[in-house]
């Protein structure tokens, strides 16, 4: 069984900058931050009560970084990738919206089933 994995990227100029991958363990999500270099990751869990704080603080910080990044691009396991503009993240119903997404995709029991 393909476990499902929801993703965050970062980008300026026009490519793909900061990676973030969410995979849903148990009672926890496994978070692994990737920079542009890719040369490692930093991995933390977040419980379902935790992940929105964080979420929100880093959504919020994003939009009002000095040297921000352009379009925030969120694709999780349930649906198609949303886009957004860092700047949007400034918008609470923005960030609530997609930690929303986030947490159902992570904590919702979703599952992948391959097709033969």
């Amino acid at each position: 069984m393909t476990v499902p994995k929801t993703m965050i990227y970062l980008q300026k100029n026009g490519r793909k900058d900061d990676t973030i991958i969410m995979t849903p363990r148990g009672k926890y999500a496994m978070i692994e931050y990737r920079d542009s270099d890719e040369k490692g990751a930093y991995t933390f869990h977040l419980d379902e009560d935790n992940l929105p704080t964080y979420l929100n603080d880093m959504f919020l910080g994003l939009s009002r970084d000095v040297d921000p990044f352009r379009y925030i691009q969120v694709t999780p396991c349930t649906g198609p990738a949303i886009l957004y503009n860092v700047s949007e993240m400034d918008c609470e119903f923005a960030r609530d919206t997609l930690s929303a997404q986030i947490s159902r995709s992570l904590f919702g029991g979703v599952t992948y089933n391959r097709f033969a």
